[in-house]
């Protein structure tokens, strides 16, 4: 497992994230297009990914050659535009602001804003022709230290733990009855190592209805040769219901079609797992909601939601207080405010949460009657 080093403390976190989302958002007009300077680093962008995201015709190790390191800040000019924003090795700035991206193991740079992708507005797309060079040296870097997290995919490395390993785990909260909901990683794509082990703890535990926040039904059925025993058993019998997301939690589109699949899954006998990839963001944001509705409260979501980075990274509010409290801020609680329709954090604690999830199912389509069905399916 990854040791995370925290080289600032927490008020310099924030501080240098005030910075540069400062600076990320700093759109200048120019008023032509500018041609790349003898050393700018000149790329195109050669596709926009399925979430958003505008992919360079670069490689970490051009980005490296060039001099830049995670945690800069970089000035990045298209069109008649230029922005400066964080050079990360994850998504860690806020859903809205920008970043430049080198994803964990990946040879992408990608140019993005995490969970929503590149605004409409920028114009940026395939062919966009992109300018980078060096606006602030180690300008992000506090929250690139704290944020920087890698997990293996060697099971070893997590002391042959299957749950940990799996990050599966059951969903019991507030009303929820129990043995009712479950959360996972996939049971069905193997990039990290992982279904096999879900398969064996859903058969386990007599799950009867799966729901896939990660894929479509096509691309599960290319894989059925391969895949473990009882995944392919419910996926051969019906009792998978494919709702591939957006991971943009603003987007009304990605809010009806998750709640429309939450109807789809307790139109089946229970128990319940609902997984992405990795169980932790889609799956984080979609267990939270349903959480929420069963009456459970704000610490146990928060509690529920951090098991995902204990399982992964070994973190956790007793050995990393602060970088709980950036992860809370930077992901859960942004969500949670988005869903209950408050504009800060602490109202969360005192708000009526089932109440202000009631109101957000029905802003997205579904009715009284159909809320009742849900929350009689996983709490009766």
């Amino acid at each position: 497992m990854v040791k995370l080093d925290m080289k600032r403390n927490f008020g310099r976190i924030i501080a240098y994230w005030m910075l540069f989302v400062a600076l990320s958002i700093c759109l200048v007009n120019c008023g032509h297009k500018k041609e790349c300077k003898q050393n700018d680093l000149q790329a195109t962008v050669v596709k926009i990914n399925d979430f958003g995201g505008a992919v360079l015709n670069l490689s970490p190790d051009d980005m490296a050659n060039a001099g830049f390191d995670f945690g800069d800040v970089l000035q990045v000019e298209f069109n008649d535009t230029v922005v400066n924003v964080p050079y990360f090795d994850g998504y860690y700035a806020r859903m809205g602001d920008l970043q430049l991206t080198s994803y964990q193991s990946t040879e992408d740079i990608e140019f993005t804003s995490p969970n929503c992708g590149l605004s409409p507005d920028l114009k940026v797309g395939v062919g966009t022709e992109v300018c980078i060079t060096m606006h602030q040296k180690a300008g992000a870097i506090a929250l690139q230290d704290a944020m920087s997290m890698r997990y293996s995919d060697d099971i070893a490395n997590y002391g042959n733990d299957t749950a940990k390993f799996a990050n599966v785990r059951v969903v019991q909260l507030g009303k929820m009855a129990p043995n009712r909901l479950y959360r996972s990683a996939s049971p069905f794509d193997n990039s990290h190592n992982r279904p096999a082990y879900v398969s064996a703890y859903m058969q386990k535990c007599g799950v009867a209805c799966v729901l896939d926040l990660a894929d479509n039904e096509s691309k599960v059925q290319s894989l059925l040769p391969e895949l473990p025993a009882y995944s392919k058993q419910m996926v051969e019998e019906g009792k998978v219901v494919f709702c591939k997301l957006n991971p943009n939690y603003r987007s009304n589109e990605t809010n009806a079609k998750m709640l429309r699949g939450f109807m789809s899954m307790v139109e089946k006998p229970g128990p319940y797992l609902i997984h992405c990839l990795e169980g932790k963001d889609r799956t984080g944001y979609a267990c939270a909601i349903l959480e929420a509705l069963c009456g459970a409260t704000y610490d146990e979501i928060v509690n529920d939601y951090l098991i995902t980075y204990d399982n992964y990274f070994g973190i956790n509010p007793q050995n990393k207080p602060d970088v709980c409290k950036l992860i809370l801020d930077l992901r859960l609680n942004n969500a949670l405010m988005f869903f209950c329709g408050v504009q800060d954090a602490a109202s969360l604690r005192t708000i009526d949460l089932e109440t202000a999830i009631r109101q957000f199912m029905r802003k997205n389509g579904l009715t009284d009657a159909e809320i009742d069905r849900l929350q009689n399916a996983l709490c009766d």
